[in-house]
């Protein structure tokens, strides 16, 4: 096994960054974090944006032609077309809060008292909407239904799938924020010695 401890003498050897160089890393290494966070906003945004273009196109098409579309055909007789139209909205309503929390940057808004009262509505959506779609496909008839049950998977899969992206992407941003916090603080640190 490789040693990963350097004897002192090494370290005393190397060269170290002064000042302005320990501040150009760190200035560096925020714009490459704003970046990303900006990249990462973006792209959840977009990814939101497309799950509520597809969910309200799903319920313009159940009000204006019900039972048209295959996936909704499928339950015809066991759930009124409202009911159908009432859970692609709220599919759409569950993908546009996660994709406007990140947009608006929740990240900045956590010191706010309602930020858990935003996130609890953002989980209480995406809860509501898999559900909704769980007992339905649970309620459809089973001839041919589950052999062909991909083309309904995405129902009730896209709210907590949206939504775990959105969690994980926001955790491992605060750790990115953490961790400049903390390599700022060495330096100043340093400084001070």
């Amino acid at each position: 096994m490789r040693r990963r401890f350097k004897k002192v003498d090494t370290l005393l050897e190397e060269d170290f960054l002064d000042e302005g160089e320990q501040e150009e890393l760190v200035s560096n290494l925020q714009q490459i974090y704003r970046q990303q966070t900006l990249r990462t906003r973006l792209f959840m945004l977009a990814l939101s944006l497309l799950c509520v273009a597809g969910h309200l196109y799903l319920a313009a098409q159940q009000h204006l032609h019900p039972w048209g579309l295959k996936h909704h055909a499928h339950f015809y007789g066991l759930l009124s077309e409202k009911s159908v139209v009432a859970g692609d909205i709220l599919s759409a309503a569950s993908a546009a809060m996660t994709g406007l929390l990140w947009a608006h940057g929740i990240l900045e808004t956590q010191k706010g008292g309602c930020a858990w009262r935003r996130k609890t509505l953002e989980v209480a959506l995406a809860a509501c909407a898999s559900t909704f779609w769980i007992s339905a496909i649970l309620q459809a008839p089973s001839d041919g239904f589950w052999t062909e049950s991909w083309q309904y998977q995405w129902m009730w899969l896209e709210p907590p799938l949206l939504l775990g992206l959105s969690k994980y992407s926001e955790r491992s941003s605060l750790d990115s924020q953490q961790l400049l916090t903390r390599l700022q603080g060495y330096s100043y640190n340093h400084e001070k010695l």
